[in-house]
């Protein structure tokens, strides 16, 4: 199965690159059905995803790793079926934002930069990478 990706970088003349990427099983995290990257690849990035299960999932927006410059930060959104689900700064590493989703829910993951205004001035942007996982879902009885 593939996954479209949607990076758009926000400029004054605008752009929109899309490419696909296969499904990725990871140890211990689930199955990455998405990355993105935002910074000097783009001021923002979309990932969109159909769950696609028999059973409901846990689908986890999670920063793997970054340069950005500490002038800037990262922030997510996750939305499910149109409607927002969850969102966060996720501009440490390893800081994830998730939300349970059913077998044909429609996904949305929008990452963005923001200034931090703290006076660090960098020569680079850097960027933030992050991926979409579909994980299984744990319930405590």
């Amino acid at each position: 199965m593939n996954i479209t990706v949607i990076f758009m970088i926000m400029a004054a003349v605008g752009a929109a690159l899309i490419f696909a990427v296969e499904n990725v099983p990871q140890k211990d995290l689930g199955l990455i059905v998405g990355k993105g990257c935002v910074g000097e690849c783009g001021k923002t990035a979309a990932i969109e995803y159909k769950v696609d299960a028999k059973i409901n999932k846990m689908m986890i927006a999670r920063m793997v790793n970054t340069s950005l410059c500490p002038n800037t930060g990262a922030y997510a959104f996750l939305f499910k079926n149109g409607e927002e689900a969850a969102n966060g700064r996720i501009t440490k590493e390893g800081a994830s934002i998730q939300t349970e989703a059913a077998p044909g829910d429609k996904i949305v993951v929008y990452v963005m930069t923001y200034p931090l205004f703290n006076k660090i001035n960098c020569i680079r942007l850097g960027e933030l990478n992050f991926v979409l996982i579909q994980q299984d879902l744990v319930i405590k009885k």
